[in-house]
């Protein structure tokens, strides 16, 4: 079924149909980027160039579409924007949902496009569970973060507030404690679970 970004046609013939946006006329395509070349993020910059796509930069929360360097035998790198994509519930695609869009002249499905779960486990899931209107996974829950993590603090704060948590300054106060590799972490009194950052 053809598609455009800013366009809502709901004639019967499946010919002349373009895509049904799934919210409002401010629905947008917000498309991000992960370990791609810079032959392709030319092409991504195209798109963008017909209106029909927006380019998220460094914003990774903002991100519906990203675009991911992978094949059917390579696993996706789990880049800190993938790892937002996931929690968001992003569609996580290959680079084809661009040059194809781009050759057809609008945007085309994503299903045919979207990694899967040998290439990137979970994003799929997490996509639908989105869709579906279902709570995100940590929502509700209290998040304290101590130690030294190899993710910065901040980003490592956002990530798990797009997925629904709070954080906490205190591990009284948290549902979660998430350990960092090197830490001076000695509560009197051992009743919360704690996550090492590694696993």
């Amino acid at each position: 079924m053809k598609r455009k970004a800013s366009l809502v046609d709901d004639s019967d013939d499946e010919d002349t149909k373009v895509r049904k946006l799934p919210t409002s006329d401010n629905y947008s395509f917000v498309v991000g980027s992960s370990s791609i070349t810079q032959e392709q993020q030319q092409q991504i910059s195209k798109l963008e160039d017909t209106g029909q796509i927006s380019i998220s930069g460094a914003d990774f929360a903002s991100t519906t579409h990203l675009i991911c360097a992978s094949n059917d035998q390579d696993s996706c790198r789990r880049t800190l924007k993938v790892l937002f994509a996931i929690a968001k519930g992003a569609y996580l695609l290959n680079m084809n949902w661009i040059t194809n869009s781009i050759e057809m002249g609008y945007i085309v499905e994503e299903d045919e496009y979207e990694l899967t779960q040998k290439q990137c486990p979970g994003a799929k899931k997490a996509r639908k569970h989105k869709q579906e209107d279902k709570p995100s996974l940590l929502i509700g829950m209290k998040i304290f973060i101590t130690g030294s993590t190899k993710m910065e603090h901040d980003v490592l704060v956002q990530l798990v507030e797009v997925m629904g948590a709070k954080n906490v300054s205190t591990y009284k106060d948290c549902d979660v404690c998430v350990l960092g590799e090197e830490h001076d972490f000695q509560p009197t009194k051992l009743d919360k679970p704690i996550v090492n950052e590694k696993v």
